[in-house]
C-alpha cells in the first residue's frame, strides 16, 4: 500500500483546501483510467487549517535576533578579553602601579621631517602646539615629582630601540631651557646615537673620550642652539 500525501501552500487558505481536493481527485481518475487500477482511493480530504502550517516566522525571528545580539556582546567581550594591548593611561597606570607623566602621541612623522631640514635648528618648534603642550605637562610633572630634595638628574628609557626616548628627552630639555633652567643633555644610546642630529650640533668629543680620560668634561660639555641647553655626544667614531 502506497499513501500520496498532497501539500499546497499559500496565504488563502481556502484556495489552497480547494486545489489540494481537487488535484486528489484529478488524479485518482488518471491513474485509474490509465492503469485500469480500481482500488485507488481518497483517504482524507483536504480540510482549511486552524493555524498556519509552517514554524511561527515572527517568533522565529525575533529569538534570531535575540540570540544574534548576545552572540555579539559575548564576542565582543572575549575580543576585549584577549585584548593585551594598552589603550588608556589608565591602563597604563593599572599595569605600571605608577602615575603616567605624559601622553605623548603622534609626532614622530614631524621629527623625520625636522632632521631632513638643513635650515631649521629648533626642535621645538618643529612639532605642533600639541606635542608640545604634551611635553610641557610631563617637564611640569617631573618638577612637581620633587619630594625632599630636587630632581637633578632624569634618564630617559625604553624597552626596543626606536620608541622615541631620544627625541622625547631632546624635547624635553628644551622645554626646561627655555624655562631659565640650566640643562645638560647627554647622550648614552652608544648604538644608535642621535641626539647630535636632533639638536643640529656635532662635537670632536664625546662621552667615551671622557670615560676614558682622554679629554676633561670642559672638552665634552657643548652648547646648543637653545640658550641654557648643553649637550654631551656619545661615540660617533671607531
Amino acid at each position: 500500500t502506497r499513501v500520496l500525501s498532497i501539500i499546497v501552500k499559500g496565504e488563502n487558505k481556502e484556495l489552497c483546501t480547494n486545489v489540494a481536493n481537487v488535484v486528489s481527485r484529478v488524479f485518482v481518475d488518471l491513474v485509474s483510467e490509465k492503469t485500469k487500477i480500481e482500488s485507488l482511493e481518497i483517504i482524507a480530504d483536504a480540510r482549511i487549517p486552524e493555524k498556519p502550517s509552517g514554524p511561527p516566522r515572527m517568533r522565529n525571528t525575533a529569538l534570531a535576533g535575540i540570540i544574534g545580539a548576545f552572540l555579539a556582546i559575548v564576542i565582543v567581550f572575549v575580543v576585549e578579553i584577549m585584548d593585551s594591548r594598552i589603550s588608556t593611561e589608565k591602563h597604563v597606570e593599572d599595569i605600571l602601579q605608577q602615575p603616567l607623566l605624559a601622553n605623548i602621541i603622534d609626532y614622530r612623522d614631524e621629527i623625520a621631517d625636522y632632521t631632513k631640514s638643513s635650515n631649521n635648528t629648533n626642535l621645538l618648534k618643529s612639532v605642533t602646539m600639541q606635542t608640545q603642550e604634551s611635553i610641557r605637562v610631563l617637564a611640569t610633572n617631573i618638577q612637581f615629582a620633587e619630594t625632599s630634595s630636587p630632581v637633578r638628574t632624569i634618564a630617559f628609557t625604553s624597552a626596543t630601540p626606536g620608541e622615541g626616548k631620544s627625541s622625547i628627552s631632546a624635547l624635553t630639555a628644551q622645554i626646561m631651557a627655555a624655562d631659565n633652567m640650566r640643562v645638560l643633555l647627554v647622550d648614552m644610546d652608544f648604538r644608535n646615537p642621535c641626539i647630535g642630529r636632533l639638536l643640529k650640533k656635532k662635537n670632536s668629543y664625546d662621552l667615551v673620550d671622557y670615560l676614558s680620560g682622554k679629554v676633561g668634561p670642559e672638552k665634552v660639555v657643548m652648547g646648543t642652539y637653545t640658550p641654557n641647553l648643553y649637550y654631551i655626544d656619545s661615540k660617533h667614531k671607531d
